[in-house]
């Protein structure tokens, strides 16, 4: 659209596409081009359309003045914007009044107002204007047309007051009003102030009453002053807080128990009647008890299996779970781990007691040390059962003992050795290829063991334990000094010879050796060592083999046992295969049983590092083996058991159980006794024993079946044989043998080698062969008799079972059930809390599982406390681990309160939800008057104290309580002691002085301040630095350095700087001028721009630098009504006239006037549409000429007396004549002649006529028109606005006549 499209053509009559106000677009083009609009003739820009007021037309940017002067309006893109003059003065002073000096005037000034009044000072005030009389202030007056009015200020009608007795009458004068109150009437009262005793004084109790009352009250501050307490100590009063002055005594801050005992503030003890309720001084003489608090506790799983037992504290109150109590030693049994968990190293070729139970009367076990391969290793370690007096030692060495006691459990697995006591259930393991050690103590014996491995009572702190005290206290983070660890060490030291135990040559030099840390051999202390040998041990714990275990134990424990164990020897190179019985493999044994203890288990040995040797036939060796051997006794229940792989050792491969230290296969496991407790496998015959012709046979129910032999019946000889009968009680059956009948003569004197007689099998008999020199010994073997094999039942085969003949190369095969654990069901998976894998069922060969619930498992849930009526259930019954909840029960509900006393209501006191309701018999306070409150200010030291008066209503419920006449009194002893401190340059002062308890508070103290520098020398000045709240120093600091001065352009900077690090700068001049970045010679000139003429001087003026001088060229002024316009490449603009000027008078664009002196002339200012330039144009009505013929009868003016005309008549023809054509003044391009000028022209009839044409035939125009035939040009002067002159050009005709011309369009004949 275009900005003429926008506008409401319809309402403002403009023409749509046309600037606005423009009425006549009759010229403008047919269309404009897009965002243009016509301007009447033209299209423009909707910003350069014309404005058109009051018949004028305006170019945009014109400014004119309308309303006589009084609006300056402006054409801005067609649109007209006038404002108002802006008056000078708005408001007059007093006395006069604003209004116009004409009427045609813009703004009004200032004129005297004949209305105005003076007041009682002299003072003007115009009309409308009041004020208070300044002779009398309770009246108002103000100024009228009148003249001035005061009148009264009006005061509302008060009525009096009637006053009670023992009051009077007064009235008040408040401003210009009275008011009227009743007052005390002091004459009437009759109270006298009495003489009160000693600490007391009369006060006023009814301030407000009119006539006063006294009362004695208590002086506090007249009292004895009170005791002062120490810190930690309470003042007490001792009388009653009745007493005007108290009475007191110091008590230790603190609490006492039900014995009398004193405890401090924040201290816990037991009770003595009951040890399990822990009572805390809380406060002063607060004291809250309470049972106990025992942590949660969980089962835990114990290495191999073993269930925890339940254990409680000293004072028999807290219960927890204790799991067998462990001491662990290696290196040559230098370093030892305790029972509760310390670990210490001590080195000593001597036997110490390790562990045994307190009384003496249980167990014992000790160690024997050496030395092997230049370190300390175990010898051997020692246990005693007390109860048989028994010994058994596991010896270093690969020979096993032999022994018939019954005393202990005797389990070898390759070079593992692990005997228990059978009486105590004490068992050592001993590992002679890793000089490590274990002693399992079971939880029973808590508190009761002794020797280097400790007190077992699950505390660190006292594992130094010698018998009847601790050395030293300890922690798994602090251990004991070398002293101690020495005195610990001396102390258990063996010296019994009747278990064989050394203490060495002499006990002297035993306890020296012990007590001194020195290693064997070298000297070095242990922990220390040389750097190469801790070198090599650092770097074997930092392998990638055994770094990985650092993240779950602490590796700084075992590389000091490593520098300690292999101190002595000479230090090998990294790579270098070490052997098995190098004595840093029990270390790094240690190292990683430690961690595989804690769920972190590797395969660390190998061929070239600490090889591990002596696993027997059918066992290998592993790192990482199950923690529980299987064995035939739980080979079938293994599945169930809580195994972990953790454990190093040898281990049966391919399914096969441990059996006295032997892999079989578990169909080859007994499962029969026989008479002297040998085991037998199933389908195993013997011969009982004792009983040679009983043949037992065991069978897969772990039944034995016995079953008569039968003999064969004796041989028939030939006729030169005779029978020979060979007995022996421990064979069934008679052997015989056909020998010669000469055999005894035959044989006489020949001696025969002792006879061997074979132990048969069953189903074999002896059989007798003669042999030797001439047949006379006998030679026995065993012969099969399958006819005197036993007849035994088929078994029934159970589950996992198979039917086997077994034996078959036996003479007497049977048929037994072999096991097939591979055939029996999968052992389940248990994943609900709470239940385990139980068997159920155990077959002969398959056991069944099933996950039954073990509440020992559950995570402890506590109990809930309940509140009255609710008793604690189970809120998911059916589940194996029990939440608890409190469900209420109203059957256990205490008895209501039915009904309660007179004065009290029974209320419901129970909680909303609760289980039972509960009532109270509570006072009903609506019977109960509302307490008075006296008075008393809330600032320290003033208080209520209440005298012996008791206020008491008659007939108040007995649940009312008393009241007593309170009194508020200032009780100085009750002041809060001042903890105001001031500073060394602080005094205190009372803040508050009248005040009962005074407070303090600091100020400054000028007097204790330093004044500081008082001078400071050039480029610095005086601060002053605060040196606290109070004072401050005057210290000398450097002055803000000057910005340096910045060089002219084109100078050369050369920078230095002063004591306060300031610039000072010089500056070079150039040697040309410099100006505005450009440089000139010396002495040459040139035009900056068109209105600057620049030059540089011919030589340097005082600075030495070359100046550049410059002026501008001065335009001239521009008179009234002119307006400067700057010109496009020249250097002084146009005056723009912006006014006409007209006989010295001004007017703007479009205003028009009557000259004075010619009323028939009609003036107007315009502004020329093109240039825009204003100029004046004066016009007189266009009179027509007057014929010179005409006669001056005839003459005549028209009504306005401007012009003259020929009265018509009968005149002749008027022949073509020059005639006057105008007579006024001449204007060309906004300037004007200064006088009129004549200006001529033809005029008169000439012939025309239209005559037929002979050739043409038809008629022909002939015409001619009065011309002219003789000119003359000549000149006039123009004025322009801006006063100049230019001379114009113009012709006046001197001769005319009638000369032929075209008539219409026919051609000229």
């Amino acid at each position: 659209e275009t900005y003429a499209k926008a506008l409401d053509s319809v309402d403002s009559g403009y023409v749509e596409g046309c600037c606005p106000g423009l009425t006549d677009a009759s010229i403008c083009p047919t269309t404009c081009p897009k965002d243009k609009v016509c301007d009447g003739s033209s299209c423009v820009y909707p910003r350069d359309c014309p404005c058109y007021r009051n018949a004028i037309r305006r170019t945009t940017g014109a400014v004119w003045k309308e309303n006589n002067g009084c609006s300056n309006c402006i054409c801005m893109g067609g649109e007209v914007q006038c404002v108002k003059e802006t008056c000078e003065v708005t408001s007059c002073p007093a006395g006069q009044k604003l209004d116009f000096a004409h009427p045609d005037d813009c703004c009004a000034v200032c004129m005297e107002d004949d209305n105005s009044c003076i007041d009682e000072s002299g003072q003007l005030h115009n009309v409308g204007d009041s004020w208070t009389s300044q002779v009398n202030t309770c009246e108002l007056c103000s100024c009228t047309m009148q003249g001035v009015k005061c009148e009264a200020e009006p005061c509302s009608e008060v009525e009096k007051p009637i006053c009670s007795d023992g009051q009077m009458l007064v009235t008040k004068e408040s401003g210009c009003c009275s008011e009227y109150d009743c007052v005390c009437d002091k004459a009437m009262c009759t109270s006298t102030m009495p003489i009160c005793d000693e600490h007391f004084s009369a006060v006023i109790v009814n301030p407000t009453d009119c006539c006063p009352i006294y009362e004695c009250v208590c002086r506090s501050e007249t009292c004895p002053v009170s005791p002062s307490c120490a810190f930690d100590e309470r003042r007490e009063r001792v009388n009653s807080d009745t007493e005007c002055c108290g009475e007191y005594k110091c008590e230790r801050i603190g609490c006492v128990d039900e014995s009398g005992n004193f405890h401090e503030v924040d201290t816990t003890w037991s009770m003595t009647s009951d040890a399990c309720q822990q009572c805390s001084c809380l406060g002063d003489r607060n004291i809250m008890c309470k049972a106990r608090e025992c942590a949660d506790i969980a089962k835990p799983t114990c290495p191999g299996g073993i269930e925890p037992s339940v254990v409680f504290d000293i004072d028999g109150c807290c219960a927890s779970y204790v799991c067998d109590f462990v001491c662990r030693g290696y290196a040559g049994s230098s370093r030892i781990h305790t029972f509760d968990g310390f670990s210490y190293a001590r080195s000593c070729p001597c036997s110490h007691v390790l562990a045994k139970d307190s009384f003496g009367a249980n167990f014992e076990v000790s160690v024997k040390r050496g030395y092997c391969s230049g370190s300390i290793c175990t010898k051997s370690l020692i246990i005693t059962d007390k109860l048989s007096n028994e010994i058994y030692e596991l010896s270093a060495d690969s020979k096993v003992p032999e022994t018939t006691s019954s005393s202990f459990v005797i389990e070898i697995v390759g070079k593992v050795q692990t005997v228990t006591a059978k009486s105590s259930g004490v068992k050592v393991v001993f590992d002679q290829a890793s000089d490590t050690w274990s002693i399992h103590v079971p939880a029973k014996f808590s508190g009761q063991t002794e020797g280097l491995c400790g007190l077992a009572d699950s505390e660190i702190s006292n594992d130094l334990w010698m018998g009847s005290y601790a050395v030293a206290s300890v922690s798994s983070t602090a251990t004991a000094n070398s002293e101690d660890i020495g005195a610990f060490f001396n102390h258990w030291l063996a010296t019994d010879s009747d278990v064989g135990i050394s203490a060495g040559v002499n006990g002297e030099a035993v306890t020296s050796a012990c007590l001194s840390d020195a290693l064997p051999e070298t000297g070095l202390i242990a922990g220390g060592g040389s750097s190469l040998v801790r070198s090599y041990c650092d770097q074997l714990f930092a392998s990638s083999v055994f770094s990985p275990l650092a993240s779950v134990v602490d590796p700084s424990e075992y590389v000091d046992t490593c520098v300690r164990a292999i101190a002595g020897l000479p230090v090998m190179k990294i790579g270098v295969a070490v052997s098995a019985d190098w004595p840093g493999c029990s270390v790094f044994a240690a190292y990683a049983s430690a961690a595989a203890r804690v769920g972190k288990c590797i395969e660390w040995r190998n061929n070239d590092f600490c090889p591990y040797s002596g696993c027997g036939a059918g066992n290998v060796y592993m790192g990482c083996g199950t923690s529980i051997v299987k064995t035939c006794d739980n080979f079938k229940t293994f599945n169930g058991l809580s195994v972990t792989y953790d454990t190093e050792g040898c281990f049966c491969t391919g399914g096969k159980v441990l059996l006295d230290g032997e892999c079989i296969e578990a169909s080859d496991c007994p499962v029969c006794s026989d008479e002297s407790g040998y085991g037998r496998k199933a389908g195993d015959q013997w011969y009982n024993a004792g009983e040679p012709c009983i043949v037992a046979t065991c069978q897969p129910d772990s039944s034995v079946v016995q079953s008569q032999m039968s003999c064969p019946p004796a041989p028939l000889c030939s006729p030169n044989e005779v029978l020979a009968k060979l007995s022996d009680d421990s064979v069934c059956c008679t052997a015989y043998v056909c020998l010669p009948d000469n055999h005894e003569s035959k044989c006489a004197g020949l001696r025969c080698p002792p006879i061997v007689r074979p132990r048969c099998a069953v189903g074999e008999q002896w059989k007798a062969t003669p042999s030797g020199p001439l047949s006379c010994c006998l030679t026995y073997t065993c012969e099969c008799s399958s006819d005197s094999c036993p007849t035994t039942p088929v078994p029934s085969c159970e589950e996992g079972e198979e039917l086997e003949v077994v034996g078959t190369d036996d003479c007497c095969p049977s048929a037994t059930c072999i096991c097939k654990p591979d055939t029996c069901a999968p052992t389940p998976e248990c994943f609900e809390a709470g239940y385990v894998l139980k068997v159920v069922e155990e077959g002969r060969c398959c056991v069944t599982y099933e996950c039954m619930c073990d509440r020992d498992t559950c995570v402890a849930t506590e109990v809930p406390s309940c509140l009255g009526g609710e008793t604690a259930v189970v809120a998911n019954p059916g589940e194996c681990c029990p939440v608890y909840a409190c469900q209420c029960d109203k059957s256990q509900c205490k008895p209501c309160i039915e009904e309660c006393a007179a004065g009290f209501t029974r209320v419901l006191v129970s909680e909303p939800g609760a289980c039972c309701d509960e009532y109270d018999c509570k006072c009903d306070v609506t019977q109960c008057p509302i307490a008075k409150i006296t008075p008393c200010s809330s600032l320290a030291g003033y208080r209520l104290i209440s005298s012996a008066k008791e206020i008491r209503a008659p007939g108040l419920p007995e649940c009312c309580a008393s009241e007593f006449e309170e009194i508020c009194i200032c009780d100085v002893a009750s002041c809060p002691i001042s903890t105001v401190k001031c500073a060394s340059y602080e005094r205190k002062y009372q803040t508050n002085p009248g005040e009962c308890c005074p407070t303090y508070a600091c100020e400054c103290d000028n007097t204790q301040c330093e004044r500081g520098e008082m001078s400071c020398s050039s480029k610095q000045h005086l601060v002053e630095k605060v040196i606290n709240s109070c004072c401050s120093v005057t210290v000398c600091e450097c002055d803000v350095c000057e910005p340096a001065q910045l060089c002219k352009e084109g100078w050369t900077e050369s920078d230095t700087f002063d004591q306060c690090g300031c610039t000072i700068r010089e500056c070079v001049p150039p040697t040309e001028c410099v100006h505005l970045g450009e440089t000139h010679e010396p002495g040459l000139t040139w035009m900056e721009d068109v209105c600057t003429e620049c030059s540089c001087s011919t030589s340097p003026n005082s600075l030495g630098e070359y100046e550049t001088t410059c002026s501008m060229i001065k335009c001239g002024t521009c008179s009234s009504g002119y307006t400067y316009v700057p010109v496009a490449g020249q250097c002084c603009g146009d005056c723009v006239q912006t006014v006409c000027h007209h006989e010295g008078k001004q007017f703007a664009p479009g205003q028009t006037w009557i000259v004075p002196d010619d009323q028939c002339t009609t003036c107007e200012c315009m502004i020329d549409p093109i240039s825009n330039e204003v100029y004046s144009q004066c016009s007189a009505p266009a009179c027509a000429p007057i014929d010179p013929l005409c006669a001056p009868e005839d003459i005549l003016s028209t009504e306005d007396g401007c012009c003259t005309y020929c009265r018509t008549r009968n005149l002749p023809e008027t022949k073509c004549r020059p005639v006057s054509d105008f007579f006024e003044e001449m204007e060309h391009g906004g300037c004007k002649s200064a006088e009129k000028v004549n200006v001529t022209m033809c005029e008169g009839q000439c012939t025309s006529a239209s005559v037929f044409s002979s050739e043409a035939g038809v008629f022909q125009k002939q015409c001619s028109c009065c011309s002219t035939i003789k000119t003359e040009k000549r000149t006039v002067d123009l004025v322009c606005p801006d006063l100049s002159t230019k001379v114009y050009v113009y012709e006046v005709a001197l001769e005319c006549a009638c000369h032929a011309t075209a008539c219409g369009s026919e051609p000229v004949l």
